[in-house]
């Protein structure tokens, strides 16, 4: 990924379609997923589960090599909190933590 705005709306396509060759190409191999009722995942045991919907983002900031976006994400009628933290490294950017939050 050049930017950190396009790894977004690459992850987004994938996430919404439950695409996880993509999604494996885009999450670092050290990410975890951190969901409201406290559950964590990692890489593996997030791609094997339900994807989620669609995420609206209210900010993104990039600062060197970290970046975040913060949001909302949907799911089966549900909303939650989100925030997305990116890395840069080997030239391309990758997802290394989410966080959903009621």
């Amino acid at each position: 990924m050049e930017t950190f705005p396009e790894l977004l709306t690459r992850w987004q396509a994938a996430e919404a379609c439950g695409d996880t060759a993509v999604l494996d190409a885009l999450l670092d191999p050290d990410f975890h997923g951190d969901g409201p009722d406290g559950f964590v995942l990692d890489k593996q045991e997030w791609l094997a589960r339900h994807h989620v919907a669609e995420f609206c983002w209210t900010a993104v900031s990039v600062r060197h090599r970290v970046a975040f976006a913060t949001g909302v994400a949907r799911y089966r009628g549900s909303e939650f909190a989100c925030t997305v933290v990116g890395v840069r490294g080997d030239g391309c950017w990758r997802i290394v933590n989410l966080q959903l939050g009621s």
